[in-house]
């Protein structure tokens, strides 16, 4: 029993031991949690290929040297949640004193043979900006390319990350900008890539100008808008805290599948369209049949008169009998298009169609027999030579009110004459004259 206790006792002093060393540890990272807190960052995006795949690209072909969209900012929720708390994964070029802080590449994303060996390819920094709307948000920056000694900024000991951000190339500073010129880059032109270049002219922070992203490419704009919402205040930011950490292992199966030994993969390749059901064949229209000769029947009706229905249902508003048998009724839209003779009632003295003695006549009156159509005329007109010239019957409502206007080869003609010479003319116009009042009535 003794032995048992002692053995516990020996068990919580080591339990102790570990708790301070830990707790002193703890101590020890939270005030070495940054390697330094005066990095400076900008942001670019020319279309350009990143140094760190020159040698990924298998044979080398200037034309697919290119960066994908899927180097653009990401969101770690889109791929299982952040390892640090970070807010977004970036991608950049990294000068030669971050390299050499971060080590050697990473066989996960390709490697620079033109970076003197300072390394740093697929390796990862943490960030934080404080002048920006969110000084506590954090990101994960890994390198893709390498921002020389010679270029500002970039000189021996100065920490830089020049971030990859679609939409915020500066075209006054960017010498190598390819968006539009080579294939496949997914903008129009460099001005398309460089829409929030100067944000700084226009707005107080990133996050103001981030409606900018919607003249980006559709494939570019969630990237754009991400990295817009973190709020920077300068374009140039020269107090980001950073320190050397792993890489998420997400980002970096993300990244690696970026870009292949024939250039960039597809981002969003058009989606195939599934195969549409083939539509149902509309059924021919019928060809409508050649209107058959007119029968007997039918062409009994072409020389009548087609009375229009009134509101009693009656042919027109005949009043008498030889009339109202002269006549029928004929319309599209009365007993279904077919020509319906007139009948008249002794008893009740009007004139009502009768449908039991209703016939179908195709093309009627259309069809009816052109001599039959040639009735007397509605008014004469007296040619040049003096002959009366008949006209064709209208078989609705004719109103020619134009009295006769003949012709003389001396104007000075008694009234005697003229009456004379006109009139079986008058004859013919009195005659029209009543029937045009018969019409009108009806």
């Amino acid at each position: 029993m003794l032995h048992i206790q002692q053995m516990l006792s020996v068990i919580t002093l080591l339990v102790l031991c570990f708790a301070i060393q830990g707790a002193e540890g703890h101590a020890l990272v939270k005030e070495a949690r940054w390697h330094g807190n005066n990095m400076k960052m900008t942001h670019y995006w020319d279309c350009n290929g990143q140094g760190c795949d020159a040698t990924t690209l298998q044979p080398w072909m200037e034309t697919r040297y290119i960066s994908p969209p899927g180097y653009g900012p990401q969101d770690p929720m889109d791929f299982g949640g952040p390892l640090y708390g970070e807010k977004m994964w970036l991608t950049g070029a990294a000068s030669d004193a971050l390299s050499q802080l971060m080590g050697d590449d990473d066989g996960c994303c390709g490697g620079d043979p033109n970076d003197g060996g300072v390394g740093g390819c697929g390796k990862c920094v943490l960030v934080q900006n404080p002048l920006s709307l969110h000084p506590d948000w954090t990101a994960i920056v890994m390198k893709k390319n390498r921002c020389p000694p010679w270029s500002h900024g970039c000189g021996a000991g100065q920490p830089h990350f020049d971030i990859a951000a679609p939409g915020f190339d500066n075209l006054q500073y960017s010498t190598a900008n390819v968006c539009g010129s080579r294939p496949k880059t997914g903008f129009d032109s460099k001005q398309q890539s460089a829409v929030l270049g100067s944000w700084y002219t226009k707005c107080q922070d990133t996050a103001k100008c981030a409606y900018l992203c919607n003249q980006l490419p559709p494939a570019f704009q969630k990237g754009c808008k991400l990295f817009a919402s973190w709020g920077w205040k300068r374009g140039d930011p020269s107090t980001v805290k950073y320190r050397a950490v792993t890489c998420p292992p997400e980002f970096q199966r993300h990244v690696g599948a970026q870009f292949g030994p024939k250039g960039a993969v597809p981002q969003d390749p058009v989606p195939k369209p599934n195969p549409s059901p083939t539509p149902k064949p509309k059924p021919k229209p019928r060809p409508s049949p050649a209107p058959s000769p007119t029968s007997k029947a039918c062409i009994a009706y072409c020389s009548k008169t087609n009375f229009k229905q009134t509101k009693t249902k009656s042919c027109g508003k005949v009043k008498n009998k030889n009339e109202c048998l002269a006549g029928y009724m004929q319309a599209a839209r009365f007993n279904k298009g077919k020509v319906t003779p007139c009948a008249w009632s002794s008893k009740k003295q009007k004139c009502r169609p009768n449908k039991k003695k209703s016939i179908s006549c195709p093309g009627f009156p259309q069809s009816c027999p052109a001599q039959l159509l040639q009735q007397y005329s509605n008014a004469a007109s007296i040619g040049k030579a003096g002959a009366a010239q008949p006209k064709p019957l209208r078989r609705s409502g004719v109103d020619n009110h134009r009295f006769l206007s003949p012709s003389f080869s001396s104007s000075h003609v008694t009234s005697g004459k003229w009456f004379l010479q006109n009139q079986s003319q008058l004859e013919r116009h009195a005659l029209f004259h009543e029937k045009k009042i018969l019409v009108e009535e009806l």
